[in-house]
């Protein structure tokens, strides 16, 4: 795992820092899809670490990001979950996790770019309509939230929240780190 970022937080592949853009195609630098650098948080003030892991947008369309919201994985091709995402999640317990918080509400992540998700550690996430408790497992909704139900079998924890939250408002959430779903009861 690397600490050297292959382009900075907050930005794509694309539209890196001297403000170059290019379009990118679907096997365009494949290679770093998947990869997880380790970096400090920044955007917490907390110092800690966290991982982030870079992802191809493979839902045909720019992506514009919304706030503290959750992608799921594309499952086009066999070597997509994980490295690609199709989109915001849709699918209630699905498996996801969220965009780095450094990337601004409005940002658009084109087709086919390359930008980061949160693979482990502290981000902002979307709570549902129902107030979360500190220390409380969060898992994933089909709109694009957490929530605050107790985990069934195969339902996806994203991660545990940090802090109380009411309905509606960004969550503190220590992102677990890995895709496993809890064993079937």
């Amino acid at each position: 795992m690397s600490a050297i970022l292959p382009f900075p937080r907050g930005k794509t592949f694309s539209q890196n820092a001297d403000s170059t853009k290019f379009t990118l195609s679907d096997q365009n630098f494949k290679s770093l899809e998947g990869k997880t650098f380790e970096v400090t948080d920044t955007v917490h003030g907390t110092g800690e670490k966290i991982k982030l892991r870079v992802v191809k947008n493979d839902s045909g369309a720019a992506i514009t990001v919304a706030a503290d919201r959750l992608v799921m994985f594309s499952v086009t091709s066999d070597t997509d979950f994980g490295n690609r995402v199709s989109g915001y999640n849709t699918v209630a317990g699905g498996v996801c996790k969220p965009i780095d918080d450094d990337y601004a509400v409005g940002f658009s992540i084109p087709d086919d770019d390359l930008f980061y998700i949160i693979e482990e550690g502290l981000c902002d996430i979307e709570a549902e309509n129902t107030g979360i408790s500190a220390g409380n497992a969060v898992a994933s909704n089909n709109t694009a939230q957490v929530n605050n139900a107790v985990a069934a079998a195969g339902e996806y924890v994203v991660g545990t929240a940090q802090e109380a939250s009411a309905a509606s408002t960004a969550l503190l959430v220590r992102v677990a780190p890995g895709f496993a779903l809890p064993d079937a009861a």
